[in-house]
């Protein structure tokens, strides 16, 4: 495995989009979640530094690092397989002697890897800013919240692995970047309408669509007034979220079926 991961960063550290994607998640994400600190809301809020104290911290840049990850790591995603097809050296290994089976754990080495990194980097930035702004440290109120860590792992490895699977099958990166940008925005949303209002009614199987379950992972944070709404549709039998087991469960089910067809069309494509 170790061996596989050199040499895909042998790769990727000439492949100048891969850095680029990585400085704009590095400096994006304290940056924007830095943002609001100082902005002055209602008075029933009071300000916006409540949101960098433990426990919420980690829910709150949990959704931003949603929306960066599914933009920086789902387009790289992409071009980790399509950059091989136009720069020829997917051909190139295997008729040096690489498996095709071997080439495609190597990729999903370096997404698994990518999103350790990703995670780390989540941590850290969420330990830096509660311990700046919380005004008591208790072991248990930073520990509050700490769980979304490994789901953290899971959706970027998830959004990875989608975009991997569309650039798999398509080879064009601007196609795959296209299509995989329109099906996470809209695409998603409205296949569910139209199931979901058309054909078997409105109800919680709206929520097991495979992009749904990875945002839940990490959802977004929604506030105190929101209660009231969420309890009323759970007493109807409505659920706007996946709890957190559902998400995990449906998420490595999804990721798992993509890995899976990739490596079948894989295995029966010529290079």
């Amino acid at each position: 495995m170790l061996h596989l991961l050199q040499l895909e960063w042998m790769k990727l550290r000439q492949y100048r989009l891969f850095i680029i994607l990585v400085v704009i998640y590095m400096i994006s994400m304290p940056g924007i979640f830095a943002s609001a600190m100082n902005a002055e809301i209602d008075e029933l809020s009071g300000t916006m530094k409540s949101i960098y104290m433990f426990p919420g911290v980690w829910q709150y840049l949990g959704y931003l690092g949603n929306w960066m990850t599914f933009f920086c790591f789902g387009f790289l995603g992409v071009t980790l397989v399509t950059m091989e097809y136009s720069n020829k050296t997917l051909r190139q290994n295997i008729m040096t002697g690489m498996s095709r089976k071997t080439f495609y754990w190597s990729k999903i080495y370096v997404m698994a890897a990518i999103s350790f990194f990703a995670t780390l980097y989540f941590v850290i930035i969420g330990l830096v800013y509660g311990f700046m702004n919380t005004d008591y440290i208790m072991t248990s109120r930073v520990m509050v919240g700490f769980e979304l860590a490994p789901r953290y792992w899971l959706m970027c490895f998830g959004y990875m692995v989608f975009a991997f699977f569309l650039g798999l099958l398509i080879r064009r990166s601007g196609i795959a970047i296209f299509l995989y940008f329109s099906y996470v925005l809209f695409g998603e949303l409205i296949l569910r309408y139209l199931v979901h209002t058309k054909l078997f009614g409105f109800n919680n199987a709206m929520n097991y669509y495979p992009l749904n379950a990875m945002e839940d992972l990490v959802p977004v944070p929604l506030p105190i007034m929101f209660n009231g709404v969420l309890e009323r549709a759970n007493d109807m039998g409505y659920n706007f979220f996946l709890t957190p087991w559902q998400a995990i469960i449906t998420s490595s089910i999804y990721i798992a079926l993509f890995l899976g067809l990739g490596y079948w069309a894989f295995q029966r494509r010529d290079l």
